[in-house]
């Protein structure tokens, strides 16, 4: 079962210099419970990432593949699901200009 660095528990050690030099990375690490594959549609990605109230996600190669292709963001992918649509509208998406 994939692992993953959380933010509150990588927080919870950066202010304190002194663990440093001892702390690995496998400290910080949480078993994975939610998660997306490269099948995953967007709009299912997208609401799981809303209801769980995340900004970020890993994407899974499959559910028999657990191997870590990348990283959802939530604000980047709806930036570029607008930035196609106005694409497919025949807008710039740059400058809000007709093409």
């Amino acid at each position: 079962v994939p692992r993953i660095a959380v933010r509150q528990n990588v927080q919870d050690i950066l202010p304190n210099r002194d663990t440093w030099d001892w702390i690995v990375a496998a400290d910080v690490l949480e078993t994975l419970r939610d998660r997306v594959y490269t099948s995953t549609p967007l709009r299912d990605a997208l609401y799981l990432l809303n209801d769980l109230g995340v900004e970020q996600m890993p994407v899974l190669l499959s559910d028999n593949n657990l191997r870590p292709v990348g990283i959802i963001d939530r604000r980047r992918a709806r930036r570029r699901v607008q930035e196609e649509l106005l694409r497919r509208r025949g807008l710039d998406p740059a400058a809000g200009a007709v093409s």
